[in-house]
């Protein structure tokens, strides 16, 4: 009877056929390494922490430079740390007008920004803008995190595998990395101030105990849904996601560590997939790729060009051969015994290259690969500059709008597969932390929340609903401008307009009163003005009686035939 075969085996089974789907992928990603971010990528486990030189197949950085942009362009327009970019709401848009409602859902987003800007968040993100923009795919693990409430982990292209379920979601990771003696040692085993070397290797124990903590250990990592748990119990290994860590030296039945997550705790941004890509199967690394290379030997080319005409090859007298004399520098001298025809240095042959025309080529190039990372749409408002005084700011306004809508898909993707995930995963950290304020009562028996990105890319998506709002305003307007009737607003509901317009903007729900509030005011107000229209009345009344108490009832004219009808005279 054959032995039963290990969770270790089980885990470098599945690791080895992750690894399988993926080698159709891996020299794609390497032709774009080379020529676009050779400081990234691990596609050996022994590339960790190498400084050797990898940039000698750029020789323009055109590429580089712009997706510098790209990923800058990014972080600003999606998860910038310098203003806000979610706002939390709830199902029941109803519950939205609610004041202690809306005010609560800002603290709780006001904490997680919060959250963000202490741990690593806004680096990691930056960082996985360029590795998305260059291979289409860009994962990261996100853990909670003692110190940080949250820990960003980002890996490179090559070091991981991903899988997806049925829906197209990815719902595995797997990947092979090195950790230091000392890493693994303060990791997994010194737990709980006591020491467990079970889970390590001897050679690893060796190693400690001659203080050889820098050498690096080879190891892996899966995530993966649990197939057998008992979901009565929530302890880490019942939990729906397992995690298991391990050195792939030593014993088959040794592991690092082996737990759990009640969420996929791996965030794993894709630019585009088509049908049942695991990967991102396209974007602006892949579709620059032609041109990058293209512009790489046309450097080439164009210098070689220039050596051959400044520095050209030479057929010289076999006189001179071996002459130490001879000077070909420019202003040298060489002396021979005889000048002539048969003994005149010349070039080996000519080259006259029409720099200019090259140089087009080359700004043509450029250009192309400057609209593949879009770097001409973050660096739009820079480019308009020369147009200043010939365009007005609405028309700048419109051409950047225009232009930021080409991101619309990319930008959803992201929201989707990436900025959702690592809210979800954040909240529910900072719930176990116990840092969020309790909730209102009108959400104590709970209540699913949804979340608006609201950063400069995904407003500018809902920028064409906007100005559709401010057409119809400004039509309405010029309408009761020209009918002097000012009833056209009737047909305008402008606490709606107001409210819309609010939720494109994310203005802070601070700034726009909840309906309850606003219908208390207008009923005070129209309190004050019946108040103010009786005592007005009231006055009117009074002077009336007055000035008949004093009239002349003696006198026979209309007023005192009223009078005396009404007292019987």
């Amino acid at each position: 009877m054959a032995d039963p075969i290990t969770t270790k085996q089980k885990v470098l089974k599945r690791i080895g056929a992750l690894e399988t789907e993926r080698s159709s992928w891996m020299t794609h990603w390497q032709d774009i390494n080379r020529v676009l971010l050779p400081r990234t990528g691990q596609f050996n486990s022994t590339d960790a922490n190498r400084g050797d030189r990898r940039n000698e197949d750029i020789l323009d950085n055109t590429a580089t430079m712009a997706i510098g942009t790209l990923a800058a362009g990014m972080q600003s327009g999606m998860t910038s740390p310098a203003r806000p970019w979610l706002k939390l709401e709830t199902a029941d848009t109803d519950l939205m007008n609610v004041k202690a409602v809306s005010l609560w859902l800002d603290q709780v987003t006001q904490k997680l920004r919060t959250v963000f800007s202490r741990s690593n968040t806004y680096r990691a993100l930056h960082g996985m803008y360029a590795e998305l923009s260059a291979y289409g795919t860009a994962p990261a693990v996100v853990l909670p995190d003692f110190q940080d409430v949250i820990r960003f982990y980002p890996m490179t292209v090559g070091e991981y595998c991903l899988s997806t379920d049925d829906r197209g979601v990815v719902n595995t990771m797997s990947r092979k990395l090195q950790m230091t003696v000392d890493q693994i040692v303060r990791r997994y085993v010194m737990k709980g101030g006591r020491e467990d070397w079970t889970v390590v290797s001897p050679t690893i124990k060796n190693m400690w105990d001659r203080h050889n903590v820098d050498a690096w250990i080879p190891v892996a990592h899966l995530i993966q849904p649990r197939k057998d748990r008992d979901t009565r119990r929530l302890d880490a290994r019942n939990m729906p996601f397992e995690s298991i860590m391990l050195e792939t030296g030593g014993n088959d039945d040794m592991l690092l560590s082996e737990s759990g997550y009640r969420r996929f705790p791996v965030v794993a941004m894709r630019w585009f997939t088509r049908g049942q890509d695991i990967y991102g199967s396209n974007c602006p690394g892949m579709v620059a790729l032609g041109d990058i290379l293209q512009l790489q030997q046309q450097q080439l080319r164009k210098g070689q060009a220039i050596d051959y005409m400044v520095k050209p090859p030479l057929q010289v007298p076999t006189s001179l051969k071996n002459n130490d004399d001879s000077d070909f520098l420019p202003g040298g001298v060489t002396y021979v015994d005889t000048v002539g025809p048969g003994n005149a240095v010349r070039s080996a042959f000519d080259v006259n290259l029409r720099l200019d025309h090259l140089l087009g080529d080359l700004q043509d190039v450029r250009t192309r690969i400057n609209s593949a990372f879009y770097a001409d749409l973050f660096l739009f408002l820079s480019n308009m500059q020369g147009l200043k005084g010939q365009m007005t700011a609405r028309e700048v306004a419109e051409i950047h709008e225009e232009k930021l809508l080409m991101l619309g898909p990319v930008v959803e993707n992201i929201e989707t597969d990436g900025l959702a995930p690592v809210v979800d995963i954040t909240f529910d950290a900072c719930m176990e932390a116990g840092i969020l304020p309790p909730p209102p009562p009108e959400l104590a028996g709970g209540m699913d929340l949804n979340i608006e990105f609201i950063g400069l890319l995904s407003q500018a998506q809902r920028a064409v609903s906007m100005a559709g709002v401010d057409r119809i305003i400004g039509a309405t307007a010029s309408i009761a401008a020209a009918k002097q009737d000012p009833s056209v607003w009737d047909k305008i509901d402008t606490d709606a307009v107001i409210d819309k317009a609010a939720a494109y903007v994310g203005v802070d729900p601070e700034v726009i009163r909840g309906d309850d509030e606003v219908a208390a005011i207008r009923e005070g107000r129209a309190k004050q003005m019946a108040a103010a229209q009786a005592q007005a009345d009231a006055a009117a009344a009074a002077a009336t009686a007055k000035d008949l108490a004093g009239a002349d009832m003696s006198t026979d004219n209309a007023l005192t035939n009223v009078v005396r009808s009404f007292s019987g005279a």
